[in-house]
């Protein structure tokens, strides 16, 4: 991939098109994505592309206050139970396929998620172990020191424009106007 570190955040699934990808680069209109799988293949994704970032998509669940549960969790945890056992399930069998999430998710909301929407969390869950297994492996509370971190230097980068801006108002305030004559 590139030097950018990869997060759930940059990638996309994007409508009628299989696979994840990548964001290199946004523009204001535009981005430049990536497919994980075939690393050769780039393109330019217009502004009115349909497209969901895996970091905004959830599987519903019942019985708890929050009534989803986010996809890089879900990750983790059929990492932690599962590791490489997920390819030898049969996509094409939706018992298997319900099967697996009850195993996984025994409170998963069954009049809300189908079993198209399993399939797609375990081929996406393959793309992401062959591709960014880092992802998987990586704890929450580290997950969270790093938010944190990225947090600390925005404000520090805020302050510091802050202050910035408070000089050049202050040396404006400094300065006098003449005294038009009479």
């Amino acid at each position: 991939m590139s030097s950018k570190t990869i997060d759930f955040k940059s990638i996309l699934a994007i409508s009628g098109k299989p696979g994840l990808f990548i964001v290199l680069k946004r523009t204001q209109n535009r981005a430049v994505v990536q497919s994980m799988e075939d690393r050769l293949v780039r393109f330019t994704l217009p502004a009115n592309q349909a497209f969901s970032v895996l970091s905004e998509i959830a599987i519903y669940i019942t019985g708890e206050e929050d009534d989803s549960i986010s996809l890089d969790k879900i990750f983790r945890k059929i990492y932690k139970q599962f590791k490489d056992q997920v390819s030898s399930i049969d996509l094409k069998d939706n018992k298997a396929l319900i099967q697996f999430l009850e195993d996984l998710l025994p409170n998963y909301d069954r009049d809300r998620v189908y079993p198209s929407d399993i399939k797609k969390l375990i081929k996406w869950y393959t793309i992401i172990s062959k591709t960014s297994p880092e992802l998987l492996n990586q704890p929450e509370e580290e997950k969270n020191k790093k938010n944190e971190e990225k947090k600390g230097e925005k404000k520090k980068a805020a302050a510091k424009k802050e202050e910035g801006e408070k000089k050049v108002t202050t040396k404006k305030a400094a300065i006098k106007k003449p005294k038009a004559k009479k």
